[in-house]
């Protein structure tokens, strides 16, 4: 679907429009045909903490109904740790983050996406594997998805360093 130019400024960015609420709508829906657990909202580096875009997400989040998805957020730019905890508490989600690039601040669950040290180029050490490991041994229950050029070969790494185990 186009979005006509004069309409964009009412799409993303959690605003509380009719027209996001309707993408979360068909979200949902998805979501829910393919029973699926969780639904994770990515933010591009442009979604920094500005007191706009947290009454946004606390608009958005407060009003919507989850049904049975839990919800995991992936925030980029220059988020602190102290602002987005907070965040998370208040409006019950989870981290979703590289842990290569930084450690999750709130979480019933780890969930990491590994989009590799410096961008999607990035190749995974054979080291990498047993730090990844390390970090989700502090977990009961852990999603690792591997967003690199090399994701096959990452995951395949990765999963058997989990069933030598």
């Amino acid at each position: 679907m186009e979005i006509p130019e004069e309409d964009r400024d009412r799409y993303g960015f959690f605003r509380p429009t009719d027209e996001v609420f309707q993408a979360w709508e068909e979200t949902k829906r998805i979501a829910e045909a393919l029973r699926a657990r969780i639904v994770v909202f990515q933010c591009p580096a442009s979604f920094g903490p500005s007191d706009e875009h947290k009454d946004n997400m606390s608009a958005f989040f407060g009003e919507i109904d989850r049904g049975h998805l839990t919800f995991a957020w992936e925030p980029r730019g220059e988020w602190k740790d102290g602002e987005i905890e907070a965040l998370y508490r208040e409006l019950d989600l989870v981290h979703c983050l590289d842990p290569f690039k930084r450690l999750p601040v709130y979480g019933d669950f780890a969930h990491f996406r590994l989009h590799g040290i410096g961008g999607y180029r990035y190749k995974h050490t054979d080291e990498d594997p047993s730090q990844l490991m390390e970090w989700c041994r502090q977990f009961d229950e852990v999603y690792c998805f591997f967003n690199n050029i090399s994701m096959w070969e990452s995951a395949s790494e990765f999963r058997q360093l989990v069933d030598s185990r």
